[in-house]
């Protein structure tokens, strides 16, 4: 068998290697996100707020003294638990629906979602900038609230 033979017959092989090589070595490679591209492209980082985060206690403190407490978590998962009490405000919903709490502008307002980590300092942010005076952020959110114990209703 001649080389150009012996080359044509196994090339679909060496093809089939080289290719399962490079898809394992894209496979194990470090992720986009923790590498430079080079080409000036960078991933965002991950958004931050300036906004106050206040403890499970320190918000139990708040609202045991009066202050409004905002679930902005999205409507299908804010509407099965709760903070006992909470105002239910979707964080795409809180801009149309902040004149239902014009009055609380200078009032204690805790906001929380999930975790904590998200939207509730998102929310903060926006009720800040509207010029909500007195705005937190229930840092570990309603996970940190019920691993406390602490009341929750549907």
């Amino acid at each position: 068998m001649t080389n150009a033979k012996a080359l044509s017959r196994y090339w679909p092989i060496a093809a089939t290697i080289l290719l399962g090589y490079a898809v394992v070595s894209a496979w194990q490679s470090p992720s986009p996100a923790s590498q430079s591209s080079g080409s000036g492209f960078e991933y965002p980082a991950k958004k931050t707020y300036d906004v106050r985060n206040v403890s499970v206690l320190e918000a139990k403190d708040l609202i045991d003294k009066g202050a409004l407490v905002i679930d902005v978590r999205y409507l299908a998962v804010g509407t099965t638990l709760r903070i006992a009490g909470a105002l239910v405000m979707p964080i795409d919903k809180l801009p149309e629906r902040m004149g239902e709490i014009a009055e609380a502008k200078t009032q204690p307002i805790v906001v929380y979602c999930g975790n904590g980590s998200t939207l509730g300092p998102e929310a903060a942010q926006i009720l800040a900038a509207a010029g909500f005076t007195d705005v937190v952020n229930l840092e570990k959110g309603l996970d940190g609230w019920k691993a406390a114990g602490l009341p929750t209703q549907s």
